[in-house]
């Protein structure tokens, strides 16, 4: 990439300079024509025959039959003929079959595992493509990435943040105002490959004098590749999908899914079948190919299907060269708890339990682990032990054709509770399931917990006293259910939760029903909800000796309400925006209403809007907007009300220090790349205009894909005038989550030079003649009307021109340089 225009031309004269110091694929350069030339270029000898690969070790991009494999290092070698060698180690990684007799270490030619294919050697992208039978390829997982080509990262030390200020003001007489602020810091510091994670928060309020300063999770951990896990050991919360989660101290082993290709993060099923002849698998859902694929005659088993977002029946067609079609239906229904046929997942807790405010703080243990057996069938189960409390979980999800996909499990509790040994159970079912009719089951929980069953966290909480167990829930049973209508007719939805307890509390319930539709380029929505609850409160009670004391009461409610609300796309200096109005109501009728309109300008987003509420006739005016700059993000908003005004202030953004440097990014994460292009300022990263390189040519992003391979380009506009030649704009890396990736892009800092040149009879010099600085480098080449093209860091003292006249050399040298006249190279 070239970061001013008028060195564009410069390339074609800096080829030969490049390829005489750079390997080229080929062991013979191209000869040149020199017909068309005329004059002293005419006798130029062009012949690139001295212009030999250079032996040695070199990086490149390998390509297996048009699929990224990874960068690998191989070894040039110059003889009569070009040779280019492998490492045996690197060869799995490629994904070539059929190479079991290759063993040992050291390296092989690379001709040796093309299966009668080819290489192509593509010297100017530093990449080599390979040919091969397809017979030999093992078929890559989209966007996954050999764990041989993650990248650990640099050591270094980071922190993320969030801090906010609010000022309320109130305008009724005598009251008095409010200040509060909360910064939130997840902080990291990384070592080897090891790192140290903090989680933690200040808050203030200036009207309770509340100061406090509170620690989330401390703890260290490690990637562990080879069992496709992250062991942790510190301060943290307790992972499992089927146990309640607690913070606790002590270790942690999880399988982190990230590592794996994506095929294996969600479920789908696995397309099993056999082709009489050659055959083109297609597969099909709702009407539309998601999958095709060419197989030889045989079995054939499809294991790479991604989710699409629909839930039908995947149809399976098979088209036999011969002409017959077959055709089969593979059911498909899912949740959470359904995985890969194959796939697995586990999760390992051992510590001592810290719950704030909680005096029982003991040792436990607690497992987890799930398994597909099959596209039909998961199993899962669980354990959780400490001293006198133990509970064990079994379950099940399984996919029935024509029925849906249902979760179901049981846990049964043990323990001992102030010398009175107790168990209970809880039994959990889920059903999901996409109809015919477009109605979507998105998902129907319920579950049922017998009076005496605790959870671990629920035994620690009574054990402390702090629970009463008729408090808990008995059941609880939640749906919901979506309906898309014919077009033009939108989309309705629907949500219920039921919650009951084991006590005269009522029961919690809450329905909500909404559609959604579109008129022209405006969208509304229209919502009714309906709430039943108890709601507590304190009521002063006389004893009979005419004392007062404060008690606990409740009271059943019900509130029903509906929101209307309408959203239009506007254009507003050439900018998208969008106007939303919205109002709802009550039992009591109108309760409140709003307008407001929002968009984007540059790097600002904005909103503003004025509402009022029915009850106290309280108006209300909010501005808002954010600025998202290249080191920071800042927002501010007021608000300014009948009864009260508040102003706030917010910043976020990360701060991170390592061995070079300290750091600005107004990205927040913990996965971070260091872009370092030395001398290119203002560069774009990623056509992003708001992310761009500092005056040092560095930059910080945040938020980078874990275990997948990220692309880094930098891009140049307006804003960027720079000399500076970057010989490879683009960036390749996978890194491990949390790391810190360090990138040094290829940059040329010398500057341009242009020098009007002639021999001592006052002729011009041929083009294409090769420049040589004070040290016998190669730094330039003379262009057309004999001007001399050179880059170096400083113009020097004086040049040398060496060219040949037919098979005559030819060399001349320039001293007392002139910048701005005639130099004569004698």
């Amino acid at each position: 990439m070239k970061m001013k225009n008028r060195v564009v031309m410069v390339r074609m004269l800096l080829l030969r300079a490049i390829a005489a110091t750079l390997p080229i694929s080929a062991a013979h350069a191209d000869t040149f024509n020199s017909n068309l030339l005329v004059g002293a270029s005419s006798d130029m000898d062009w012949s690139g025959d001295a212009m030999m690969i250079a032996p040695g070790a070199y990086e490149f991009d390998v390509y297996v039959n048009q699929q990224w494999r990874g960068k690998f290092t191989l070894r040039i070698v110059k003889s009569d003929d070009e040779s280019i060698f492998v490492s045996l180690n690197d060869i799995p990684a490629l994904g070539i079959l059929g190479l079991e007799a290759l063993t040992g270490e050291g390296d092989v030619e690379l001709k040796q595992i093309l299966h009668g294919g080819k290489s192509d050697l593509v010297f100017g992208e530093m990449k080599v493509m390979l040919e091969i039978p397809q017979a030999y390829v093992e078929e890559s997982s989209r966007n996954w990435v050999n764990p041989d080509k993650w990248d650990r990262g640099i050591n270094g030390l980071y922190s993320s943040y969030n801090v906010s200020y609010y000022d309320l003001d109130t305008k009724e007489s005598g009251a008095s105002g409010n200040r509060s602020a909360f910064l939130n810091l997840h902080s990291g510091l990384n070592l080897g490959g090891w790192h140290l994670r903090d989680a933690s928060n200040f808050s203030y309020d200036d009207r309770s004098g509340h100061r406090r300063w509170h620690n989330t999770s401390r703890y260290l951990e490690r990637a562990l590749p080879s069992i496709t896990g992250v062991a942790s050991a510190g301060d943290r919360y307790s992972t499992s999908r089927y146990f309640d989660s607690l913070r606790f101290r002590g270790l942690t082993l999880d399988k982190d899914v990230r590592m794996l290709p994506d095929k294996d993060h969600a479920y789908m099923p696995l397309v099993r079948g056999e082709a009489s002849t050659s055959a083109v698998i297609n597969v099909y859902q709702d009407g539309r190919s998601i999958y095709q694929i060419s197989v030889p005659p045989g079995p054939f088993a499809i294991r790479d299907l991604m989710p699409t977002g629909s839930r039908s029946d995947l149809n399976v067609e098979v088209k036999n060269s011969g002409g017959k079609t077959e055709y089969f239906v593979v059911p498909f229904a899912t949740m959470a708890d359904m995985m890969r046929p194959g796939t697995d997942d586990y999760h390992l807790n051992i510590g001592q339990a810290k719950i704030d405010g909680n005096d029982e703080n003991p040792l436990f243990l607690q497992a987890s682990y799930a398994r597909g057996v099959n596209n039909y069938w998961t199993l899962f189960g669980g354990v959780t032990g400490s001293g006198d409390y133990h509970s064990y979980l079994m379950g099940s999800a399984f996919s029935l054709p024509h029925v849906g996909s249902v979760s179901a499990n049981v846990e049964q509790s043990f323990y001992d509770l102030g010398g009175h040994k107790r168990s209970g159970e809880k039994y959990a079912v889920s059903y999901s399931k996409y109809f015919a009719t477009n109605t979507n089951l998105t998902l129907a929980n319920y579950y049922y917990r017998t009076r005496n069953f605790l959870s671990f966290s629920d035994y620690l909480s009574a054990k402390d006293a702090k629970l009463d167990p008729m408090q808990r829930n008995k059941q609880v049973f939640s749906v919901s259910l979506a309906q898309n209508l014919p077009d033009p007719y939108g989309r309705f939805t629907f949500d219920a939760y039921v919650s009951d307890y084991w006590s005269d509390v009522r029961a919690t319930k809450q329905y909500s029903l909404s559609y959604n539709n579109t008129v022209g380029k405006a969208s509304y929505t229209l919502s009714l909800r309906r709430s039943d609850y108890d709601q507590n409160f304190y009521e002063s009670v006389a004893d009979d000796e005419g004392y007062f004391s404060q008690q606990l009461r409740s009271r059943s409610k019900s509130e029903n309400s509906a929101y209307l609300s309408v959203t239009v796309p506007l254009t507003l200096f050439d900018r998208p925006a969008s106007l939303t109005a919205r109002t709802s109501f009550d039992d009591h009728g109108y309760e409140s209403s709003s307008v407001g309109m929002s968009g984007v300008l540059e790097q600002v987003d904005y909103s503003l809007s004025a509402s009022h509420d029915h009850e106290g006739n309280n108006k209300a005016v909010d501005l808002y907007g954010s600025w998202s700059a290249n080191k920071v993000n800042l927002s501010a908003g007021l608000t300014e009300a009948s009864d009260y005004r508040q102003a706030s202030l917010g910043a976020s953004g990360t701060v991170l220090a390592y061995a070079d440097d300290v750091m600005l990014s107004a990205d927040t994460g913990n996965t971070f790349v260091i872009l370092d292009a030395p001398g290119v300022e203002n560069a774009m990263i990623n056509g992003d205009a708001r992310r761009r390189t500092d005056k040092r040519g560095r930059a910080l992003i945040s938020g980078a894909s874990a275990y997948r391979m990220n692309d880094f380009m930098l891009e140049s506009d307006e804003r960027m005038d720079s000399d500076v030649d970057v010989l490879s704009n683009i960036a390749r890396v996978a890194p491990y989550e949390g790391s810190i990736i360090h990138i040094k892009y290829q940059t040329d800092t010398r500057k341009n030079y242009v020098l009007d040149i002639e021999d001592h009879a006052g002729s011009a010099l041929p083009f294409g003649a090769t420049v040589y600085g004070e040290q016998g480098e190669e730094i330039g080449h003379v262009a057309q009307g004999s001007q001399l093209f050179i880059k170096a860091d400083s113009m020097p003292a004086h040049l040398k021109v060496r060219y040949r006249k037919g098979k005559r050399a030819e060399e001349c040298t320039i001293n007392d340089i002139n910048p701005s006249g005639i130099n004569i190279c004698a």
